[in-house]
């Protein structure tokens, strides 16, 4: 073998080796860019099964939140039908002790028992002589009028029984 053919043969192999090595680089850069991309998919599948299970969640909250306020609307509904009808009757109770307080005080400012029988009986819608018990006739209703008078105390609330 002579150096020129020694030396094309060395050039053909210093070629072929460079092209393999070519080739291997190449196929390495092409297995990273699948790796990658592998990565990649995986990444974005699992982020897209993690937000389908976000929204499922949302919703839940979502549905939830609503039947709870509107169990919370009807409950404080309820709260006020409640409270309302509780603030009537101590509405109604107070306006019956306001009416209570100024009969007495009525009764109180009057001089004679009699009148304040006679106008206690007219607030009731009775007749003067059915509340005290005598007749317009009775002559003596007066004399036992102010006989019951000296017996009974000086302020009452309501009638007194003879």
């Amino acid at each position: 073998m002579k150096a020129e053919e020694f030396e094309k043969i060395k050039q053909a192999e210093k070629e072929h080796l460079r092209k393999l090595r070519k080739l291997k680089d190449t196929v390495r850069q092409l297995e990273r860019q699948k790796k990658v991309s592998r990565a990649i998919s995986d990444m974005t599948s699992s982020i897209t099964e993690k937000l389908d299970v976000h929204d499922e969640m949302v919703q839940r909250l979502a549905v939830d939140a609503a039947l709870n306020e509107a169990r919370l609307e009807i409950a404080l509904e309820q709260s006020d039908e409640a409270d309302q009808k509780a603030q009537l009757a101590r509405d109604e109770e107070d306006l019956a002790k306001a009416r209570a307080r100024q009969v007495v005080g009525r009764i109180r400012k009057t001089d004679e028992p009699s009148k304040s029988i006679e106008f206690v009986s007219k607030q009731e819608g009775e007749s003067p002589s059915s509340a005290t018990g005598r007749t317009a006739s009775d002559p003596g209703s007066t004399a036992r009028t102010s006989e019951n008078q000296d017996k009974l105390p000086e302020k009452t609330i309501g009638r007194m029984k003879p």
